[in-house]
């Protein structure tokens, strides 16, 4: 159902599938939830005024919709590393 709601956001479905993605935000709060935030996302993607160099910030909203969008049976990303990796310390001599 990822793939039919970002196609349904994009205006990619023909009609009937169109109408049956339609039916199924109305009642699948997550999916409506996902939507929501993939129109939220990319409303505020374009609506951005410098367009020409590739922030750090957009970077992480696209990351944050790519997770968003992931399949929840595929296999799970590895963690990201966050601050500066641990110093070696000397072994007990």
């Amino acid at each position: 159902m990822r793939h039919a709601v970002e196609a349904y956001l994009d205006g990619e479905l023909r009609p009937q599938a169109n109408d049956e993605v339609a039916r199924h935000l109305a009642i699948c709060w997550d999916c409506n939830t996902l939507a929501e935030t993939l129109r939220l996302i990319k409303q505020s993607l374009r609506q951005r005024r410098d367009r020409t160099a590739v922030l750090l910030s957009e970077r992480r909203l696209r990351r944050f919709a790519e997770d968003l969008a992931a399949d929840p049976t595929s296999r799970p990303r590895p963690p990201r590393h966050r601050g500066r990796p641990a110093l070696p310390t000397k072994g007990k001599d």
